[in-house]
This record gives C-alpha cells, sequence and structure tokens, in this order.
C-alpha cells in the first residue's frame, strides 16, 4: 500500500510538472486581418521641377493620397505578468491616391501628376501592458518597406507623358520607420479584436525630369487600422 501511495504521488509530481498553463488571450502565434484608412502627405521640395502653371515663381507643394488598405498580419507573443512582448509582422495593399495638378517640365510639356501607395510590409516588436484580464494596450516600432507609384496625364487624358523622357520614374521603394499603438480586446475564444494608429516617416525620393531639373519628394503617412485577430493557443 506504501508503494501504491509512492507511485501516485510521483505520477502526480511528474504530471504537475509537465502540464502546461493554459495560454492567455494575448500569448503564443497569432494570425489576423486587417481593414485601414490612410493619408501620405507627399511633401514636394520644387525646384524648377513640374512647375506649377499657376504659380510664379514656382513654390513647394503637397500632393496628398488617401485611400483604404487590405492586409494580414501575424506574429509570436510572450506574457511576463501584466507585460506582453511579442513581434509582428504585417502586408497590405493600398488604393491611396492623390488628386491630379498641372505641371510644366519647363521643356514645353504640359501634364498632370498623380501619386499612389501600392503596397506596404512591415516588421518590428510591439509592447503591450494588460489593463484588466481581456485588454491590452500596446506600442510598437516598425521597420517599413513601401511601393509608391507616380502617373502622368497630358492634357488629352493620356496615361502617359506626351514626351515620355519627361516623365519620372513611375514605381519607386522607399524604406522608412513607423511609431504606432493602440488597444486589443478578447472578444471570444481565440478572437481579438484590435484598433490601433501608426504613423511611417518614409525616406525621402530625389526625381530628376528631362532638363535636368529636380524635385524631392518627402512622404509622411498616417494610418487607422482595425484588425481581427486569430490566437494559436
Amino acid at each position: 500500500m506504501k508503494k501504491l501511495t509512492y507511485i501516485l504521488l510521483a505520477t502526480t509530481f511528474l504530471l504537475s510538472c509537465g502540464a502546461k498553463a493554459e495560454a492567455g488571450p494575448f500569448e503564443g502565434p497569432f494570425f489576423g486581418l486587417q481593414l485601414g484608412d490612410s493619408k501620405t502627405t507627399e511633401k514636394v521640395n520644387d525646384n524648377l521641377f513640374f512647375q506649377n502653371t499657376n504659380t510664379s515663381p514656382p513654390a513647394d507643394y503637397n500632393l496628398n493620397p488617401s485611400g483604404a488598405s487590405v492586409g494580414v498580419l501575424g506574429g509570436y507573443r510572450w506574457k511576463f505578468d501584466k507585460y506582453i512582448v511579442g513581434l509582428e509582422a504585417n502586408g497590405s495593399i493600398s488604393n491611396a491616391r492623390s488628386g491630379t495638378l498641372e505641371y510644366d517640365d519647363g521643356a514645353g510639356n504640359v501634364y498632370d501628376t498623380q501619386f499612389y501607395e501600392r503596397s506596404k510590409l512591415t516588421i518590428g516588436p510591439k509592447f503591450g501592458y494588460l489593463l484588466m484580464d481581456n485588454l491590452m494596450g500596446f506600442v510598437g516600432v516598425d521597420y517599413a518597406l513601401g511601393q509608391f507609384k507616380s502617373r502622368e496625364i497630358d492634357n488629352a487624358g493620356a496615361t502617359a507623358c506626351p514626351n515620355t523622357l519627361a516623365c519620372p520614374e513611375t514605381n519607386y521603394y522607399r524604406s522608412g520607420v513607423g511609431f504606432g499603438g493602440g488597444l486589443e480586446y478578447a472578444a471570444a475564444d481565440h478572437i481579438n479584436l484590435r484598433l490601433d494608429f501608426e504613423h511611417t516617416r518614409w525616406q525621402s525620393k530625389t526625381f530628376t525630369d528631362s532638363i535636368g531639373d529636380t524635385a524631392k519628394v518627402s512622404p509622411d503617412e498616417n494610418a487607422a487600422r482595425v484588425a481581427v485577430i486569430y490566437n494559436f493557443k
């Protein structure tokens, strides 16, 4: 009987050591779907490049692509008491575009210019704090890669410049740094809802037209997003 008692105690001890505590709603691997709205301020430092036909002398100006985005996100998180530390990746595509403005490139070509943001990929750490058992506030920093596009439309409505040599590069890729934060709520078993905001400062891009004039475009993006997240706990 004593031997059986020892066996039962030893088995209980081993099982208790090997048992894994149930993960909380903000721990472990996760995957989500995201919908957002963004606005990018394209600050153009005009040095006789795309001279605004309504402005003399040429002046700096902004082109502001805005629109909706859809994407996916995923990562892994660790919990330390009330603190959450995670690594997250996010990919999205956007229909953000600016209005059109009329410019003269100085070589006799007059056309409209329009800017787009096409796609975006970010990765970085997130730091959270449990406000309640089912509610977390968080902040994060991201390394960002983005694809942008510019388009020229001549006065006849064509989708290219009258002189293709006067067109700036139509697709360009920039890196940047994003900062943001938000709230995440555990709405049901395995399902979280998230609301967040992120500001991304993109690397500047210098364009040169056919007669050698240059302009520097410096994008700043603000995005508000909602997401539905599934936790694989």
